[in-house]
């Protein structure tokens, strides 16, 4: 009884190891490049800095006329 149990237990570890694996997988192989980086600007399409890939945050400031 102990031994099937154990048994049992294992076999549904594995299944769950498997299962975080391909998802880990398929999250972590992507070979595709996003647009944004073969052309040198990020998302918004603002111009990136010579050597960057990416941007954290956003470029732009809005400036609000007064009055």
């Amino acid at each position: 009884m102990r031994r099937t149990l154990v048994v049992a237990a294992l076999v549904v570890t594995l299944l769950i190891v498997a299962a975080v694996a391909r998802v880990a997988l398929s999250v972590f192989l992507v070979d595709a490049t996003p647009s944004w980086v073969a052309d040198g600007t990020d998302a918004h399409g603002d111009p990136l800095p010579e050597g960057a890939v990416a941007r954290l945050g956003t470029g732009r400031l809005v400036a609000y006329p007064r009055g």
